[in-house]
């Protein structure tokens, strides 16, 4: 036995504890945005053809992949229904301006991988690596294939060990627009909200990976039943980036000197003087200009990642998104590759098909051996597909129409521009 000295040892293990806190845990991976939880919820839902009980895609994640409790993972795939990465058919609950709603039991609902997301993620899934999971026997991607930084989709707090990250929200195809140009200042925010480009640190942000984020909701004045209302409102969604602290007029509400409406979404409040309120702080304009400062949110943001060997750093933004965006376009390249070889190689069995076939036909002892020695160009790989064929297509004579099926998915995938393909896909998110 190896003797140790004990504050080494505390150290290395204290060490070793940050490391899998921060990587599968607390923070998003680099490759992909996602923390830990998210990234299995998203490959169990890509089992599933369909919509299935929340329950089942829960219970199959901590079974197979995640030892921990239900209520982590239970929150994840609410958020994903509630952020339109999943489907989703019930109540999965819903963040307010004045209530949240909780979510129903997972075993009332019904979920699932959207398509738009499933035809963003699936068509890649067998080219980014795998490794084994916490629990033995199976296995999970080491990221998945995505050409943004999902964290960007919804706002993200992370506290790991001597780390953190607050990561914001902005709407996808502002995302590509200010990668594409080099330009943070075409970011926009997502659900109907605003950004304060003047109060902001986007280029901060952009170049070194802290920055300010200033969002703001819409108020206006509007006329409901001859009385004019103060309205805060943005964009279903927008009280997951951040909730105005509509508390402030409680008091007022409660002394009659306000009134508020329920106006049932949870993306729109709105609130109105009382009938006999004198000009005095319950005055129009001074509410007015309470609720937009209410309805203002600035934050600053650190773009904190772990990576695949258990470190954890501050990120640039445009490095996090180039690095995503290039990754993915790789992968789509090794799929390209990927498809067009096995066209080259079908096209190759059928055109070999019919001399095969004929040997066989009219020798039916004839070793593999004889085959490969009588058949130009015909390799054991060809040989062995075309042997596992039925005896009626090993008698079929005009291989044609096979052969020009596989000779136009060759050209399709010669011509494959995977750049192309990732903005496709990424517009449709």
């Amino acid at each position: 036995m190896q003797e140790v000295n004990i504050l080494d040892f505390v150290k290395s293990g204290t060490i070793m504890l940050g490391r899998e806190v921060n990587s599968n845990r607390a923070l998003p991976l680099v490759n992909d945005g996602l923390r830990t939880v998210y990234r299995r919820a998203i490959y169990t839902a890509l089992g599933y053809n369909h919509d299935v009980k929340t329950a089942t895609i829960s219970g199959k994640i901590i079974g197979e992949l995640h030892p921990h409790g239900l209520d982590s993972v239970d929150k994840a795939l609410n958020n994903l229904a509630r952020l339109g990465i999943f489907n989703g058919d019930a109540n999965f609950g819903q963040k307010g301006i004045e209530t949240d709603i909780d979510a129903a039991s997972t075993r009332y609902t019904e979920t699932g991988i959207s398509k738009k997301y499933r035809d963003l993620i699936e068509p890649l899934m067998s080219y980014v690596p795998f490794i084994d999971g916490e629990l033995d026997g199976f296995r999970e991607p080491q990221y998945l294939p995505t050409p943004i930084p999902l964290a960007f989709q919804f706002p993200i707090i992370g506290l790991g060990v001597g780390v953190n990250c607050r990561i914001p929200a902005f709407e996808m195809s502002s995302l590509v627009d200010a990668m594409v140009s080099d330009d943070p200042m075409k970011l926009k925010a997502p659900y109907g909200l605003e950004i304060d480009y003047d109060n902001s640190e986007l280029w901060s942000l952009w170049n070194t990976g802290l920055g300010k984020v200033t969002y703001k909701y819409h108020v206006d004045i509007e006329n409901h039943s001859g009385d004019n209302l103060i309205v805060i409102h943005a964009g279903f969604g927008a009280p997951e980036v951040f909730k105005p602290n509509v508390s402030v007029f409680q008091k007022y509400i409660d002394s009659g000197k306000m009134f508020s409406i329920d106006l049932t979404d949870g993306s729109r409040a709105a609130y109105g003087l009382g009938k006999n309120t004198r000009v005095a702080v319950e005055n129009f304009d001074q509410c007015l200009e309470l609720a937009k400062q209410i309805s203002t949110n600035s934050k600053t943001y650190r773009l904190t990642v772990s990576d695949s060997e258990g470190h954890s750093y501050c990120i640039p933004m445009k490095e996090w998104l180039k690095e995503c965006y290039t990754n993915y376009i790789s992968l789509v390249n090794k799929m390209r590759d990927d498809k067009l070889a096995k066209a080259q190689f079908n096209k190759q069995v059928f055109e070999m098909l019919p001399q095969v076939g004929k040997l066989i036909v009219n020798n039916p002892d004839i070793t593999d051996n004889e085959i490969l020695k009588q058949v130009k160009g015909l390799t054991e790989q060809v040989l062995k597909v075309i042997l596992s064929k039925s005896i009626s297509q090993l008698r079929k004579g005009d291989t044609s129409k096979e052969v020009a099926k596989y000779d136009e998915e060759i050209k399709k995938w010669t011509n494959f521009d995977a750049v192309k393909y990732t903005e496709d896909v990424m517009h449709k998110l």
